[in-house]
C-alpha cells in the first residue's frame, strides 16, 4: 500500500477498518498455504518404501515424493528445508491434529500458532494417538487463553500424554547441564554461559552477582 493508497482513508474509522482487514487477509494467506500444501502432498503420494519418497511429517502422516517438496519450496520462494517444513506442518496438522486443522481450516486461528503446535508435539515424540489426545484436550484452551498461556497448556499435556517419555527426555537435557567461559574480546572481556535447571541458573546468577559486588567494595 503506497502513499497514493493511505491518503484514501481520510478518517479513523476508515484505518481501523484497513487494519482489520489486513489482519484477516493475512492469516487467510498463511492458512491457504498450509492447505495447498496439504493439497500439494496429496498428489505427490508415494507408497512406503519407494526410493525417490521421503517422509516430512511425523508418524501417522503419508510419505511423499522427494521432488515434490523441492518444486514447492521453489514455486514459494524458499529454501528446500523451510519447503519441507511447511509440508509437515500441513501433514502433522491434518493427520495428528484435526481439530485444529478444521480450525486452520475456518480462518479461526493463526498458521503460526497452528504450526508451532504440530511442531512442539512431534518434537516430544509423541505418536499419532497421543497427537490426537493432545489434540482433543487443548482445543478449548486455544480458543480462551491467550497465547502464551495456551502454549504452556499444550507443553503440560504434551508431558501427559507420554510421562515416561517426559522423564526420559528430561533426563537426557539434564546430561547436558554446563558452564562455560567465553572467549577473551577485543575489549579484554569473558562472558560466561551456563546451560542448567531454573534453580542451578539462579545460584550461579546470585553467586556471581554477590561476587561482583564484594569485587567492587
Amino acid at each position: 500500500m503506497g502513499d497514493t493508497a493511505t491518503a484514501a482513508l481520510d478518517s479513523t474509522q476508515a484505518v481501523a477498518d484497513a487494519l482489520v482487514k489486513n489482519v484477516l487477509e493475512n492469516r487467510r494467506a498463511g492458512n491457504d498455504r498450509l492447505m495447498l500444501a496439504a493439497a500439494w502432498a496429496d498428489m505427490h503420494q508415494v507408497p512406503p518404501g519407494v526410493k525417490d519418497g521421503e517422509h516430512p511429517g511425523a508418524e501417522g502422516t503419508p510419505e511423499v515424493a522427494r521432488f515434490a517438496v523441492e518444486e514447492l519450496s521453489v514455486l514459494i520462494e524458499k529454501h528446500v528445508h523451510a519447503g519441507r517444513q511447511v509440508v509437515a506442518d500441513a501433514l502433522n496438522l491434518r493427520h495428528r491434529h484435526p481439530r485444529l486443522w478444521a480450525r486452520v481450516q475456518a480462518y479461526e486461528v493463526e498458521a503460526w500458532v497452528a504450526a508451532q503446535t504440530a511442531r512442539r508435539v512431534a518434537a516430544a515424540g509423541l505418536s499419532a494417538v497421543q497427537a490426537r489426545w493432545v489434540d482433543e484436550e487443548t482445543a478449548g484452551a486455544l480458543a480462551e487463553l491467550p497465547v502464551g498461556r495456551y502454549f504452556t497448556v499444550l507443553d503440560a499435556k504434551v508431558i501427559e500424554a507420554d510421562q515416561a517419555l517426559a522423564e526420559a527426555r528430561r533426563g537426557e537435557a539434564m546430561q547436558r547441564r554446563f558452564v562455560r567461559k567465553t572467549r577473551l574480546n577485543e575489549h579484554g572481556l569473558k562472558g560466561l554461559y551456563a546451560m542448567a535447571t531454573f534453580t542451578g541458573v539462579d545460584t550461579v546468577y546470585a553467586t556471581v552477582d554477590r561476587a561482583a559486588s564484594i569485587l567492587m567494595l
